[in-house]
């Protein structure tokens, strides 16, 4: 049995991106991937418990961080020392406050969820993307840097890498911005997520790609843009609350522009290692990405009658844990809707398309589950 995995999470306008820079010189990036973490650069700073935006003490406490730093900065990461909180009772928060806000923005505002994003030098050319995780304090090391010092930090997933020259300018502008951590400007959320997770739904938005591993040709632009037609005549016979899809309707669906609601803004980067990406404000993308994947699994699949028995038992899912549900069934009632109405030989026809496309390494953010 064929089931596709739309694995989109739906992002409440609550979850919020903020951009980490990690430390000068990008000297932090290796620790907060090797540990699952990620701080500021404030070794052996004492956080108080309870709220941090009541705390009226941060002079004394960034300024302890501060003298930490320059004692390991003149001895050395080896060398023992006894500096105290105590000792910079008089220290006051002058000169400190976008210290200040990092520290409160970074463990006290930040919630679990929350996803964070962060550059690499130049000459890596990518950027990191992790989720914080639930815990808001665990120990962090840099011990090249700062020997066994304890760094206060917080655990977090780390999604993936990502190739710099694949997003935007503004994003990558945006993230060499060395305030140690602040929130991303809020235009740039949709494309920071879908980097990350593929397919998404953020408000009125729908978002999913399509990967390309190799090469991409016109015949895939042209056999995605079919997919794209057929799924939006779908969600317009859905919400037309219509029975189906007419057979006899499948060149005028082809060669017809849909309604704007129904098409999708695309975004391409189609290089080897590339992606497309739609972002549509009704379920279309969905379908599209569903469709395609669909297809490439069908393709492995040999005669008409086993592809028919294939195509009755396929299940479309979404196992993101705050999915919603309703979303999933209309995806999968557009799906099948398709299926009803393209004839046995034009679905073979299809498939036979979507094997050269997949035998070039064309991965929807829909995937195959259960190694099917």
């Amino acid at each position: 049995m064929i089931q596709i995995d739309l694995n989109a999470p739906t992002i409440p306008d609550t979850q919020k991106v903020w951009r980490l820079f990690p430390g000068e010189g990008y000297q932090f990036l290796d620790n907060f991937e090797e540990q699952g973490i990620a701080f500021l650069d404030t070794p052996g700073l004492v956080l108080p418990d309870g709220d941090l935006s009541d705390v009226d003490d941060w002079g004394p406490r960034i300024a302890h961080s501060q003298g930490i730093k320059n004692f390991i900065s003149e001895y050395g990461p080896d060398e023992e020392y006894e500096i105290n909180l105590e000792d910079f009772a008089d220290a006051t928060a002058q000169g400190r406050g976008r210290a200040r806000m990092s520290i409160i923005n970074f463990f006290n505002t930040a919630k679990h969820y929350d996803i964070v994003v962060l550059p690499s030098p130049v000459r890596m050319g990518k950027i990191l993307i992790g989720q914080i995780g639930n815990r808001r304090r665990v120990k962090g090391f840099a011990p090249e840097k700062y020997g066994n010092t304890f760094i206060p930090a917080r655990s977090v997933e780390w999604i993936g890498s990502f190739r710099e020259n694949t997003i935007s300018t503004k994003l990558s502008e945006s993230l060499r911005n060395q305030h140690a951590f602040t929130l991303l400007e809020k235009s740039l959320k949709l494309e920071v997520c879908a980097l990350a997770f593929g397919s998404f739904v953020s408000g009125d938005n729908y978002v999913s790609t399509v990967y390309n591993q190799d090469s991409f040709r016109d015949s895939d632009a042209a056999f995605l843009s079919n997919l794209s037609r057929l799924a939006a005549a779908a969600c317009i016979s859905l919400d037309l609350g219509e029975a189906g899809l007419n057979p006899n309707d499948i060149v005028d669906i082809l060669l017809r522009e849909p309604p704007l609601q129904y098409t999708c803004l695309q975004e391409s980067d189609i290089h080897s290692e590339g992606f497309t990406r739609y972002i549509s404000q009704s379920i279309v993308s969905f379908v599209i990405v569903a469709l395609a994947s669909s297809y490439i699994q069908l393709s492995q699949v040999h005669g008409a009658e086993q592809m028919q028995q294939e195509i009755k038992k396929m299940v479309i899912m979404n196992s993101s844990p705050n999915a919603d549900p309703r979303c999933t069934s209309r995806v999968s009632e557009a799906v099948k809707r398709i299926y009803d109405m393209v004839p046995m030989d034009k679905t073979m026809a299809i498939c036979d398309a979507a094997r050269s496309t997949g035998g070039r390494g064309i991965l929807p953010s829909a995937r195959p589950r259960n190694g099917n």
